[in-house]
């Protein structure tokens, strides 16, 4: 019993009441148990997050006479490995085996988490082979954790050989599996690897999270792709996930980049309507938007009202309105905002040091610019490479080569690697002045670094490359279509092919799926037919996209069948998503009977149409007033499709569309199409519990318990929640006595669920009643 209170109290937060429970168990003769002092141990460690006083609790314990248990053990190293103290963690596992508590995969599995979030992955490594020898077997989470690991540091060609050795131990990856691995490529900018992972989740029925549906939000933005990145934050919706902050922060940071305004000011709008006050970043966004435009006066309005809102400006705020002036060549308002700024106790960075270098470079006030660069080194801030870059555009401007070339050498000496854009300006200096054999020298060094050139040093190192050198112009051709460069990725690939250097398929994919999302729709279809007139097999989301680029795009409705169908004949397997894009695209074209052909054929191939697919049917046949026959769609369906329907319901429940919902429950009923799962019904009687319809969830209760289907916790503490709030009591009694008879009890069963159901509600006057009943009882 006072193992039970001392739980609840701890569950709850109240640690303070749960170490009186303890005390009062000891005055009155009895020994708390490990499991109070686990409860109160746990508590500390989630709410508090104290591990010196987890640490006395523990030795309070000891003194005690109470031996921990590897659960004991377990909290303690989970504390202190998340308070980054890996060491005392390792004195716990080491005394846990020295007292004879053998670890279990939840202690590996913990310090294996607590090293990668160190980034000490390999440690990490070796406990995972460790486990081998302890007779343990590492479990899916094992693997997850070190993948993230390996995601975190960027080693995203290891996670394949992990991913490898977890598919043939058995084990399936999950979400957390896919999500970790869509990040770390998105982080790593390899956007097409993170689509094709992505497309993979989803067919395998996963679903991504809000922080991986943001990671490629932010890598469809950074690629100036933002219908692409809209796309995704419309997905987010239909699954149900909430946009964070940083959701919309990335969107309206992406569409301030790319020029559009209105729409980031519309989805700022959407933000604060959510519930989301925009931070700084978000404003800092929206300047830098204004200032790209040359628009740096609306630029300090919205500074102006940022501060009136109580956000107060750092030092991004005030650099891009500096580098706003530098770019409208305003230089003494640029050098009065970094007055202002240090007045305000702001430093400038390096990046405020650069616009101002570089407004100074443009303005070809070169000794000011240099006077200026040494005036930031003199403050300790690191010169990058923009800042040398600059200054060395800037001598070659002048005709300085000699110097332009000191400063290559000093940047690489202080550990910058040159860029492209470095190089670029070198090559053009030198060929200006008939350095040819340099210019050539440092073109080779820049293409053996895998930089991404651009046009100019580009053309010129197509005409240098040998054979041998082509091997690695993939990496190049990969480059230019992540960032958008379509044009620059046609002059590769037709060079390679003038000179019988043969693109590889993944090659031909990345450029056919670079084309499909740039709208360059006869460009791509010509590319997938020379790949497959090649032998190569195209990707399903090449196809995808391809498909869906010839109907958005060219309305080329007849084409993009043709693909789809020649895709399933090549034995590749076509999604949901695939089928409901050309079903939105026979709708479109007002053909609703190949739609709806087509809505049949998804379902005997086994693909589940989800909410999404079954809207655009009904949209396509409200479009053609066909509202009666779109009513039927929904109503009339024979028992093979009904089972489909649910996910149409959940949709309509998730949606808050609870008049469509039951619309669709009563006809299953009236028609004999009995819901086969309980899902259903608990789907329903949560959204109306939710909605305050109490009435309505209390009789669906009713009538799922007719039917023989237990609801779910989940569905009896919404009928819960609300019976309390309205008073009532006899509904609320009567439906804790039907989940305990369906659970079939023992009479201190029924007892132990009373408690944990009141404790939950934070009921702790029902709590002591109970116990004081099952005390009496014996």
């Amino acid at each position: 019993v006072f193992d039970l209170v001392v739980k609840a109290y701890s569950h709850l937060g109240f640690i303070d009441k749960a170490l009186n429970i303890v005390n009062l168990a000891k005055f009155n003769g009895f020994m708390p148990g490990v499991l109070s002092y686990n409860a109160i141990l746990d508590a500390i460690i989630r709410i508090k997050g104290s591990v010196k006083f987890a640490h006395e609790v523990y030795m309070e314990m000891i003194n005690s006479g109470v031996s921990p248990n590897v659960f004991t053990y377990n909290i303690l190293i989970r504390g202190f490995c998340g308070a980054k103290n890996l060491d005392m963690g390792w004195s716990f596992f080491a005394e846990m085996e020295k007292n004879g508590c053998l670890p279990n995969v939840v202690t590996y599995n913990t310090m294996m988490d607590g090293y990668c979030k160190l980034r000490r992955i390999n440690e990490g490594f070796n406990m995972l082979r460790s486990m081998a020898f302890k007779g343990l077997e590492p479990n899916l989470i094992s693997y997850n954790v070190i993948i993230n690991g390996l995601c975190s540091e960027g080693r995203m060609k290891e996670t394949g050989e992990v991913l490898g050795e977890l598919t043939r131990k058995g084990f399936i990856p999950d979400e957390v599996t896919y999500n970790t691995l869509v990040n770390g490529y998105c982080k790593e900018g390899n956007f097409h690897q993170a689509l094709v992972l992505h497309e993979d989740m989803v067919r395998n029925g996963l679903s991504p999270n809000v922080i991986t549906y943001t990671s490629l939000i932010n890598s469809m933005c950074k690629a100036g792709n933002m219908n692409r990145a809209l796309e995704f934050f419309d997905q987010m919706r239909v699954r149900r996930l909430h946009p964070n902050e940083r959701t919309y922060t990335t969107l309206i940071d992406g569409f301030s980049q790319w020029g559009s305004l209105n729409e980031a000011y519309r989805l700022m709008n959407e933000m604060t309507g959510s519930g989301f006050t925009p931070s700084i970043v978000t404003y800092n966004a929206l300047i830098n938007g204004h200032c790209r435009l040359g628009r740096v006066e609306e630029a300090l309005g919205l500074f102006r009202e940022m501060v009136a809102k109580g956000v107060a400006p750092d030092v991004v705020s005030y650099s891009t309105i500096i580098s706003g002036y530098c770019r409208n060549h305003e230089l003494e308002r640029a050098f009065r905002v970094k007055q202002d700024m240090a007045e305000k106790g702001i430093l400038p960075d390096a990046i405020t040091y650069s616009s101002l270098i570089q407004g100074l470079c443009e303005d070809r006030r070169l000794t000011d610019a240099c006077d200026l660069f040494q005036e930031m080194l003199r403050k300790g801030l690191p010169a990058d490479e923009f800042a040398y870059t600059t200054l060395i555009n800037a001598y070659c401007v002048e005709g300085d080569l000699n110097r332009a070339l000191q400063l290559h050498d000093e940047m690489i000496q202080k550990g910058l690697l040159p860029d492209v854009v470095t190089y670029s300006v070198l090559v053009n200096g030198l060929n200006k002045q008939a350095r040819t054999k340099e210019a050539k020298r440092l073109l080779l060094k820049l293409f053996y670094e895998e930089s991404v050139p651009n046009e100019i040093t580009y053309n010129t190192l197509i005409e240098n490359c040998s054979s041998i050198e082509f091997i690695n112009v993939v990496a190049l051709v990969k480059g230019f279509c992540m960032k958008g460069l379509m044009n620059e990725a046609d002059q590769v690939l037709e060079s390679m092919l003038q000179k019988n250097h043969k693109p590889d398929e993944a090659l031909y994919n990345v450029v056919i799926h670079g084309h499909s999302r740039s709208g360059n729709v006869e460009k791509a279809y010509n590319l997938y037919k020379g790949m497959v007139i090649s032998g190569f097999a195209p990707h399903t989301v090449t196809v995808i996209a391809l498909v869906k680029a010839l109907f958005t795009e060219d309305r080329r409705l007849t084409d993009a069948c043709d693909l789809f169908q020649e895709m399933l004949s090549k034995g590749l397997s076509a999604d949901e998503f695939a089928y409901t894009t050309l079903i939105n695209a026979y709708c479109v074209e007002r053909d609703l009977s190949s739609g709806l052909q087509l809505h049949n054929e998804m379902i005997q191939k086994g693909f589940l149409p989800d909410f999404v697919t079954y809207r655009v049917l009904v949209k396509g046949l409200n479009k053609q007033t066909q509202t009666k026959e779109a009513k039927r769609f929904l109503l009339n369906c024979n028992t093979i499709e009904f089972k489909n329907v649910v996910a149409l319901v959940k949709g309509f429940c998730m949606k808050g569309l609870m008049n469509e919902a039951d619309q669709v429950l009563e006809s299953m009923l009236q028609r004999n199409h009995k819901p086969d799962e309980a899902a259903l019904y608990n789907v329903i009687i949560h959204g109306h519990s939710r909605r305050g319809k109490v009435e309505k969830a209390f009789n669906l209760h009713e009538g799922m318990l007719f039917s023989s289907f237990a609801p779910h916790t989940v569905t009896v503490i919404g009928l819960v929640n609300p019976s309390f709030t309205e008073g009532r009591n006899e509904e609320l009694s009567q439906v804790i006595e039907n989940k305990l008879r369906s659970c079939r009890l023992t009479d201190a069963k029924h007892a132990k669920v009373h408690v944990e159901i009141n404790h939950k509600e934070g009921n702790m006057d029902a709590v002591i009643n109970v116990l004081t009943d099952m005390a009496k009882d014996g």
